[in-house]
């Protein structure tokens, strides 16, 4: 029987298909990376929020020759550490950042990553998380090590630092926080008290789409407070017998009943910087921000205009440098009369820059 030749078309994509199989083959074969990582997953229990948790992969060298780790990480987040140990070696932990380490593994040595996770550096809620650790070598493939974590996390809060700013050392200010459920259907939040000086109260809230509890936590500050900046923790309990505490930071910066910002005016007569704004803030209850006489600046070479925008606790001023400056420069002082019998004056510190 005549055998019909093969058209050269169909020939050409026989053998296109065959070597791409062959080149597939080959590839496959190739991926296999040179140290073996026992687990192969690091898996977690489960972690109460707040807590930490820490594992180990033990990698070994199953290629039959040396092996150069180029690097090992970077990491996912700053919720990870991740240290370096060889045992055959008798070596110390050493940390692991993400960088370039060119460590070389000898054939049958082990090597252990010991791994932690903080869960206190989540600020968002998270029940569930996954992350990964790349190793990459100088002449092989590179391998991935995977970890999972169940984080108990019974409640969220908002703010976890609640950020004051500027109040007086009299003002007995406050500031709030939001603590949800998460995890947690149900849970008790009770607190009325004084704690560090602080009146703190809790109040059961509803919100919107959330169906679970939730609760406003109101800090009010003391009656009088010592100047300066300030950060306050808290700690409370809920009535969940596993959950961590419910935490929460307050901060800021305890100012005088009546004060000047910013504290010094910067002209460049140089660049035509020659305009900057204050203010003066009043904080003690019944008083009002004082109204400054434009004629005393006017003395040192300053023009003052009172803005529409100030109420009676703010007053806002832009100021003018209309004087003639020195080659050399000046330093001076302003002093704002505030008619407050506690507090007289205020000094605003100047300087106008020389000439270039």
């Amino acid at each position: 029987m005549p055998v019909s030749p093969i058209p050269p078309t169909l020939f050409f994509l026989v053998t296109l298909l065959f070597g791409s199989c062959q080149k597939q083959v080959g590839a496959v074969s190739q991926i296999t990376p040179p140290l073996t990582a026992s687990p192969a997953r690091l898996q977690f229990d489960t972690i109460q929020y707040g807590q930490k948790a820490t594992g180990t992969w033990v990698l070994k060298n199953t290629s039959g020759s040396d092996v150069v780790v180029r690097r090992i990480g970077p990491f996912s987040c700053q919720c990870v550490t991740a240290n370096l140990r060889l045992p055959q070696r008798s070596d110390s932990l050493r940390p692991l950042r993400g960088d370039i380490v060119n460590l070389t593994i000898l054939p049958d040595e082990t090597a252990e990553i010991v791994f932690t996770l903080d869960t206190a550096r989540y600020r968002k809620p998270v029940s569930r998380k996954i992350g990964s650790i790349p190793i990459v070598f100088a002449e092989h493939p590179g391998m991935v090590l995977e970890w999972a974590a169940d984080i108990y996390t019974p409640f969220v809060i908002s703010p976890w630092s609640i950020q004051l700013g500027n109040i007086g050392l009299r003002q007995q200010a406050s500031g709030r926080a939001v603590v949800a459920a998460h995890d947690a259907n149900e849970f008790i939040l009770d607190i009325d008290g004084e704690y560090h000086g602080w009146h703190v109260i809790s109040n059961a809230v509803v919100i919107e789409d959330h169906q679970r509890s939730a609760y406003e936590v109101v800090f009010t500050a003391p009656e009088e407070m010592p100047e300066g900046q300030f950060s306050q923790n808290f700690s409370f309990k809920t009535n969940l017998p596993d959950a961590p505490p419910v935490k929460i930071n307050v901060q800021g910066v305890a100012r005088p009943d009546i004060y000047v910002q910013p504290q010094r005016l910067l002209f460049d007569p140089s660049r035509d910087k020659l305009s900057q704004e204050f203010v003066i803030v009043q904080t003690a209850v019944g008083q009002v921000a004082p109204k400054l006489d434009s004629g005393i600046f006017a003395e040192l070479g300053f023009e003052l205009e009172y803005s529409s925008n100030s109420d009676e606790l703010v007053s806002i001023y832009k100021i003018n440098y209309i004087g003639i400056p020195a080659a050399e420069g000046t330093n001076g002082t302003l002093k704002i009369i505030t008619k407050y019998d506690t507090q007289p004056s205020i000094d605003l510190s100047y300087t106008i820059l020389p000439q270039r």
